[in-house]
C-alpha cells in the first residue's frame, strides 16, 4: 500500500506541475498573439490615416469585429501636433469612464510604447487583457497621431485552461486507477511469496524442518526463497544428525553401564566372599587375580573411551611426520609371531617396495593395523593364513585378509559401531572399541577404510592413504 500511495502522490504532483506550466505557457502565448494582432491593426490604421479612406476603414473594423473575440478601440491623440481624423475613432469615452489599467495602456501608446495589462473593465463588465499600440503619422515618422487598444476577455483563456485542467484531472484519475490496479497486482504478487516465506520460517522456528517454500522465481524473492529452502534442508540434516547423535549417546551410556556392571558385580561378589571369610586360603590368590583382571579390563575400557573421545573431537590434531608403512608392518609381524604361534597362524607380508611413506603418526598408524590384526587372529581358525598386501599406486593401498569365520551382511554394517565386537563370543577380553578407534585414526590421517566379508571364508580390510615423495637424502 505504501507503494500505491507513493505512485498516487507522485502522479498528482506531476499533474499539478504540468498543469501550472501549461497555464503559464498558454497565457504567455495568448498575450504574444494579442501583441502581434494589435501591431498589425496599428499598421493598418496608419494606412487609413494617410489615405483617409473611411469606407475601407469601416469594412476593416467590421471584419475585425467578426474575426476577433475582442474589442478594438481606436483613439485620436488630441495632444499630437496633427492628430488623426476623429472620424476614425470608433469609441467615445471619457477619462473618468476608463479604468486605471486602460488609461495606463493608452497613455503609454501615446508615448510610442506598447504595454499589456489585465484587470476588471467596467465598460465590458468583465476582466480583460488590455494591450495598446501607437498609430504613427507616417511610416518613418515618430509623431503619434493616435492609438489602438485591444481588449480581450480573460475568461476565454481561463475557460481554455479550465478545460485543459479538467482533461488532465480526468487523465490523472484514470492513470491513478490504472496505477492502483497494477500496483495492487504487483503488491499481491510480491506479498504472496513473502507471506509463504514468512510461514515457512515460522514453521522452521517451531521445529518443523520437513517443509519448503515451493517458490521458483528468477529474482531477489526467488533467491531469498532458495536460501530459506537451503536453510530448511540444513536444519533437517542437522536434526537427523542430532537425533542420531542423541541415540548414539544413549546407546553409548547404556553400553558403558552394561560393560561396567559385570566386572563391578564380579568384584563385589569376590570382595563380599572374602569379607565373609567363606573363601578358603588356597582360593584367596585366584580371587585377587580375578579382581585384578577385572580392574585391568575396566582400565583398558576407560583408556579406549578417552582415546576415542579425543579422536572424535574435531579440534584434535595429530602431529604428522613421514611414516614408512612397510617398516610399520615389519615391526608388527615380528611382534605378532609369538601370538600367532599359539593358533599356528601364518602372516604373509607382500609389498611392491621397501619404502612407501605417508604423513602420519607412527604410533597411531601402528595402532590401526594392530586392531585389525588382533581381530583377524581372534576370528581366524587354527592353521590359517593372514595376507597383508601393500601396493603403491597413486595412493598407498593396504589389504589385510584373514581366513576366519567372516561377518554376515546384516552385521557388517555395524562393524565400526561402538562395542560391536564385544558381542562376539570370540572376543570376551576386548573393549569393543578397537575398530571404532582405528576408523577415527584413519580419518585423522585423511585416509579411508573399507571392509568386506563372506561367512565361512574370511574378512578383508582395505585402507587407502595419500602417498608422499621424499628426497633420497632422507632415505
Amino acid at each position: 500500500m505504501y507503494f500505491v500511495a507513493i505512485v498516487l502522490v507522485f502522479t498528482a504532483l506531476i499533474s499539478v506541475i504540468f498543469t501550472k506550466a501549461y497555464e503559464s505557457d498558454s497565457t504567455s502565448s495568448y498575450k504574444t498573439f494579442l501583441e502581434e494582432q494589435v501591431k498589425i491593426i496599428a499598421e493598418r490604421m496608419q494606412q487609413y490615416v494617410i489615405s483617409n479612406d473611411l469606407d475601407s476603414y469601416l469594412a476593416y473594423m467590421e471584419m475585425l469585429e467578426d474575426s476577433l473575440n475582442a474589442d478594438v478601440w481606436v483613439f485620436s491623440n488630441k495632444s499630437s501636433k496633427s492628430p488623426m481624423n476623429s472620424d476614425l475613432e470608433n469609441i467615445n469615452i471619457t477619462d473618468s469612464e476608463m479604468s486605471k489599467e486602460t488609461k495606463q495602456v493608452l497613455n503609454q501608446a501615446y508615448l510610442g510604447n506598447s504595454i499589456i495589462t489585465s484587470g476588471f473593465n467596467s465598460i465590458r463588465d468583465e476582466s480583460v487583457i488590455t494591450i495598446g499600440a501607437p498609430i504613427y503619422e507616417e511610416e518613418q515618422s515618430e509623431e503619434v497621431v493616435g492609438a489602438v487598444l485591444l481588449l480581450a476577455p480573460i475568461q476565454e483563456i481561463q475557460d481554455t485552461n479550465y478545460n485543459i485542467k479538467m482533461m488532465f484531472v480526468v487523465s490523472v484519475i484514470i492513470a491513478m486507477l490504472i496505477a492502483f490496479v497494477f500496483a495492487a497486482i504487483f503488491a499481491r504478487k510480491l506479498s504472496l511469496p513473502i507471506t509463504r516465506i514468512k510461514k515457512t520460517t515460522k514453521e522452521l522456528a517451531d521445529g518443523t524442518y520437513d517443509i519448503s517454500t515451493n517458490i521458483i522465481e528468477k529474482n531477489e524473492i526467488g533467491e531469498l526463497a532458495a536460501s530459506v529452502d537451503k536453510l530448511a534442508d540444513r536444519l533437517k540434516e542437522n536434526e537427523v544428525q542430532r537425533n542420531y547423535m542423541e541415540q548414539m549417546r544413549k546407546d553409548f551410556f547404556s553400553n558403558i553401564s552394561h560393560e561396567l556392571r559385570t566386572p563391578i558385580t564380579v568384584m563385589r561378589a569376590y570382595l563380599e566372599s572374602l569379607l565373609d571369610g567363606v573363601v578358603s586360603e588356597e582360593k584367596v590368590i585366584p580371587y585377587y587375580n580375578r579382581m585384578l583382571a577385572e580392574c585391568t579390563g575396566m582400565q583398558r575400557l576407560v583408556q579406549d573411551l578417552l582415546l576415542l573421545s579425543k579422536m572424535e573431537n574435531p579440534d584434535f590434531t595429530i602431529e604428522l611426520e613421514p611414516v614408512n608403512i612397510v617398516q610399520v608392518f615389519d615391526d608388527i609381524v615380528r611382534s605378532y609371531r609369538v601370538i600367532c604361534s599359539k593358533k599356528n597362524i601364518t602372516i604373509e607380508l607382500d609389498t611392491d617396495t621397501d619404502c612407501c611413506f605417508i604423513n602420519g603418526d607412527y604410533d597411531r598408524i601402528r595402532q590401526v593395523f594392530l586392531a585389525i590384526l588382533d581381530n583377524a587372529i581372534k576370528f581366524s581358525n587354527s592353521n590359517s593364513t593372514i595376507y597383508i598386501k601393500v601396493r603403491t599406486l597413486d595412493n598407498i593401498i593396504i589389504s589385510i585378509r584373514d581366513e576366519g569365520v567372516g561377518i554376515s551382511e546384516e552385521n557388517i554394517t555395524h562393524i565400526f559401531d561402538k562395542f560391536y565386537t564385544k558381542k562376539q563370543p570370540n572376543n570376551q577380553n576386548g573393549s569393543g572399541l578397537g575398530l571404532v578407534i582405528a576408523k577415527e585414526i584413519v580419518k585423522k590421517h585423511h585416509g579411508s577404510i573399507e571392509v568386506s566379508s563372506e561367512v565361512g571364508k574370511g574378512t578383508t580390510f582395505v585402507l587407502r592413504f595419500t602417498k608422499i615423495l621424499l628426497d633420497e637424502s632422507y632415505l
